[in-house]
């Protein structure tokens, strides 16, 4: 579900937030939030916030188990991971955990001679749209990206 909180009086609306906490209370999974970047956001100046680059883009399930293609949406590794994999440090060899409990950790070594990696939940697209007339109008890459990661051809 792709939305953006409005501005009312001076202030966020708080919709999106009430919508989350309805859909959860109507069963449905929060699984994911991913941003929309608008890279070429319209210029311009309030007197207490700054223009909208991005918006929210919701992910509800019914149920854990989804329909998940990740490697249809992988990214080149980008020039970073040539100087930053050459010279790998004892504890880039390991499972390095989190300090802090949370259970993340990470092995550097397991990206050492890939050419692609897993995108993050932040896509940078245009505001390119042939219906200039929607005042919501969207980029196509927006839904393509999201049938890509969610189906399968045929589906």
């Amino acid at each position: 579900l792709n939305i953006k909180e409005g501005v009312s009086e001076g202030q966020r609306e708080t919709y999106v937030l009430e919508l989350i906490l309805e859909m959860k209370k109507q069963g449905w999974l929060w699984t994911e939030e991913y941003i929309w970047h608008k890279r070429n956001s319209y210029p311009g100046k309030w007197p207490n916030r700054f223009r909208d680059a991005w918006e929210h883009c919701l992910q509800f399930n019914k149920q854990r188990k989804f329909s998940m293609y990740q490697e249809s949406v992988m990214v080149p590794m980008g020039e970073w991971a040539k100087a930053r994999l050459k010279n790998l440090s004892e504890t880039d060899k390991r499972r390095d955990e989190s300090r802090v409990g949370s259970g993340f950790g990470k092995r550097i070594s397991n990206w050492v001679g890939r050419r692609m990696a897993y995108p993050d939940n932040v896509l940078h697209l245009a505001t390119e749209s042939a219906n200039k007339n929607h005042s919501a109008a969207f980029p196509t890459a927006l839904p393509e990206w999201f049938i890509k990661l969610f189906t399968k051809p045929g589906d």
